[in-house]
């Protein structure tokens, strides 16, 4: 059985605490939170390990640990990463990975040279639509993909150390690295400030691809309504992804445009449409951090590869650097004269 060390008992930590306790490899032998009222909702929901007001200290003293998840503010990430792994423990680490892709490249050399696991928390590539439309990818059914839309909406969460990008934006990205392999040439994003300024807390970016194909993206703390949906556009077939839909959260369409060879000189072209049925594809059950937990497992005691692996949460830092460098440039030409 693998001790591990659980650091954060805030929004996330209950729901890692719930799963690492049920899972037969795993032995929560440590809680680390800064609040004494989360360290006691920690022994109410069942772990009767040590309890650390600081995670930097349950890394230092706790006498045995095999690994340590990471649950806390975004901005702790990666000393608390490193931290681990330079103890010679494993790390599965809330996304995104870190704030700096210096830092992300930095743990997956430290993670390299020490030979353990460092994981991220990308848990939507575990729900049942991550892994079927990753699937539908590799089996090359949707053909040659051109376009990808998402909408990631709700009212708030509002976080105290991220924009709404770093915060909702991970997911969508984490999944945007399994369709396209290559960062964007071209990166266009703008934002809004409802409540602290310089914070957005409305995202709308455009990322464009050297092999022709974009992707858009609206990810948003101030809607009247929650939204989780992705539409991926391909020669072949279409798939649209509605988290919230009632007859069916992935389908798949035989839908799309026929475009002609060649056309006169002068003359706009006009596409045949192809307008088949759709149908509502199956997907796993069961909860999605379940399974991420039990894929962390399975990962330490075989060494194999992770889907969700240090190198590609560092792509999705690295997507999130771009799109935060177009919105701080798009604030400072949209910005008033004084």
């Amino acid at each position: 059985m693998l001790s591990v060390g659980l650091i954060g008992y805030g929004h996330w930590g209950p729901n890692l605490l719930r799963n690492l306790v049920a899972h037969p490899a795993f032995h929560v032998a440590a809680v680390a939170d800064p609040s004494a009222a989360r360290r006691l909702a920690s022994r109410e929901a069942g772990h009767d390990g040590a309890l650390y007001e600081d995670g930097a200290a349950l890394i230092r003293d706790h006498a045995c640990l095999d690994a340590v998840v990471i649950a806390s503010p975004v901005s702790t990430h990666y000393d608390l990463a490193r931290a681990t792994l330079e103890r010679g423990a494993h790390v599965l680490v809330e996304k995104p990975l870190c704030t700096r892709s210096s830092e992300g490249e930095a743990l997956v050399a430290l993670a390299r040279r020490q030979n353990r696991v460092l994981m991220v928390d990308h848990t939507l590539l575990f729900t049942g639509p991550g892994d079927a439309i990753r699937q539908l990818v590799r089996q090359g059914r949707l053909g040659r993909i051109t376009y990808c839309e998402g909408q990631r909406l709700n009212l708030g969460l509002f976080q105290p150390d991220v924009n709404v990008l770093w915060d909702l934006a991970p997911h969508d990205l984490s999944l945007l690295t399994e369709l396209q392999d290559e960062l964007p040439v071209r990166v266009d994003a703008v934002g809004q400030c409802h409540v602290n300024p310089g914070v957005p807390d409305i995202v709308h970016a455009s990322l464009r691809f050297a092999s022709g194909w974009t992707a858009h993206f609206h990810w948003s703390w101030m809607s009247p309504e929650k939204v989780r949906r992705l539409v991926i556009g391909g020669s072949d077939r279409m798939l649209v992804w509605d988290d919230l839909a009632s007859d069916g959260r992935l389908k798949l369409y035989d839908r799309g445009i026929a475009v002609p060879g060649s056309a006169k000189a002068g003359t706009m072209i006009r596409p045949a449409y192809r307008t088949g049925g759709w149908e509502a594809l199956p997907m796993a059950e069961g909860e999605a951090l379940a399974r991420l937990v039990d894929h962390f497992a399975a990962v330490i005691e075989s060494n194999a590869d992770s889907v969700a692996d240090g190198a590609r949460g560092l792509r999705v830092v690295k997507l999130l650097e771009q799109i935060q460098f177009a919105l701080d440039r798009s604030a400072a030409t949209t910005k008033k004269p004084s």
